[in-house]
């Protein structure tokens, strides 16, 4: 995360991402289910309005190929994931067409894995919404 966003205080307009975290690390748990990679969630209400639709697990996008799992001492390995804010088209796209043909307009338009509130929306970019139903 950028340094912009805050994790002092829950209630700041910027500690969204980390609720965002908190929430993801109880899913597993609270649902009896697993996360992995390309798995979609859906926004939660601290979520600044008009901001994101939701979240999609990614491979890491800012680190090389050798952080994607860790040994633990026991033996088991950990699979590292990120969280990427993705917009309600983008979501909408992941579920229809899936997360490959979302990964690839990702990389058509050289979005990185570092939450920025200026990230331009890919679906509207490539002017996918039409062809999707959208509007």
């Amino acid at each position: 995360l950028h340094r912009r966003y805050r994790r002092t205080r829950k209630l700041a307009p910027d500690y969204w991402p980390y609720g965002c975290l908190r929430d993801l690390a109880r899913l597993p748990h609270v649902q009896e289910t697993w996360l992995g990679i390309d798995h979609t969630l859906a926004a939660s209400e601290q979520t600044p309005a008009g901001a994101y639709g939701g979240f999609i697990l990614t491979p890491p996008l800012v680190h090389d190929e050798h952080f994607q799992c860790v040994s633990l001492v026991d033996g088991r390995k950990v699979g590292i994931m990120q969280v990427m804010p993705i917009y309600a088209e983008e979501l909408e796209l992941k579920i229809e067409e899936g997360a490959e043909t979302l990964f690839d307009l990702f990389d058509d338009y050289e979005i990185g894995g570092t939450i920025q509130r200026s990230r331009l929306n890919v679906v509207t970019l490539h002017g996918r919404k039409k062809r999707m139903g959208l509007f």
